[in-house]
């Protein structure tokens, strides 16, 4: 391999703009896609399948997941109580 091809492929992969981290926890969707941040209680959600989870959606505990860059949605729980006052 000459210099200037391991010089110009160190360059590609210093340059590389299309690397982002990003966890899948074993789902073909990443996960930081999918939680989302609750506005009221400040739990973290996500939708799953209905089949799974009878409720159609999981509440983590405050504090399990970090919010940050994740979206602020408010979480079905919280939008039944709006509902029903």
């Amino acid at each position: 391999m000459s210099d200037q091809r391991k010089l110009r492929d160190i360059d590609d992969f210093i340059n590389a703009r299309d690397y982002e981290p990003a966890e899948t926890r074993g789902r073909k969707i990443v996960v930081d896609k999918q939680i989302k941040i609750c506005n009221q209680c400040k739990r973290a959600w996500e939708s799953v399948n209905a089949r799974n989870h009878p409720a159609g959606f999981t509440i983590y505990p405050l504090g399990m997941i970090p919010s940050y860059g994740k979206k602020k949605q408010t979480c079905p729980t919280c939008k039944r109580k709006q509902e029903l006052k």
